[in-house]
């Protein structure tokens, strides 16, 4: 949050309580039949949230305008990072990830601790199914396309997923860039069935070739 709003000084944080970032923040769109008693049922939720002292400030949209407002503070998050690190220069890792609810953003403070400061850790991304997308920008590069924070964040980031229960990939899939870390995720049993589902799919190589698998 304090980074989407240093880097868009046009959007104004939503609550009273702006001058101080608070550890979390959670954006939540419900869809009903029944406005008046859909409603009803979130504030009844954010009453029980207050007594439970599980939240410190709440805004409801009033109307399509503030709920597009509050989308795009959320969905800045990684807009802001990859033009942070493009306009100052710095190293900027992005991984997507899903991990055990319990452990979802155990990775970021065990991220920060390792990196000892010399990195900037953001972790944001979907509650309801343990995807998280976590962040490293890093340093000033010393030379295009350097990586000096690279040796310290992988394989590590792979291998904590890994003992969490979780999955290097989530929504954004393995790509090329990531095909060979799949065994941190996958056994090797469960690859060779995934090479024999392709085959008979796409027995010419041709869907979406050279991706995903290694």
């Amino acid at each position: 949050m304090g980074l989407v709003l240093r880097h868009y000084p046009s959007f104004q944080c939503p609550f009273r309580s702006s001058s101080i970032l608070s550890p979390f923040y959670l954006l939540v769109e419900t869809t009903g039949s029944h406005d008046i008693h859909d409603k009803e049922k979130l504030e009844g939720f954010l009453v029980a949230a207050y007594e439970d002292s599980l939240a410190s400030d709440a805004v409801l949209a009033q109307d399509e305008a503030q709920l597009r407002s509050l989308w795009a503070l959320r969905e800045l998050q990684a807009v802001a990072q990859a033009e942070v690190s493009r306009d100052r220069g710095i190293e900027y890792l992005p991984y997507d990830m899903s991990l055990p609810l319990e452990d979802l953003y155990t990775i970021v403070d065990d991220l920060r601790v390792r990196l000892a400061g010399r990195a900037e850790v953001l972790g944001f991304g979907h509650l309801g199914d343990g995807n998280l997308h976590l962040s490293v920008l890093g340093p000033a590069r010393a030379e295009e396309g350097g990586r000096e924070l690279l040796p310290d964040v992988e394989p590590y980031i792979y291998e904590a997923t890994a003992q969490l229960g979780g999955s290097i990939s989530a929504e954004h899939g393995l790509g090329q860039m990531k095909n060979e870390e799949i065994r941190y995720s996958k056994t090797p049993m469960a690859v060779e069935v995934m090479r024999q589902i392709k085959a008979c799919l796409d027995p010419k190589g041709i869907l979406n070739p050279y991706k995903v698998l290694p």
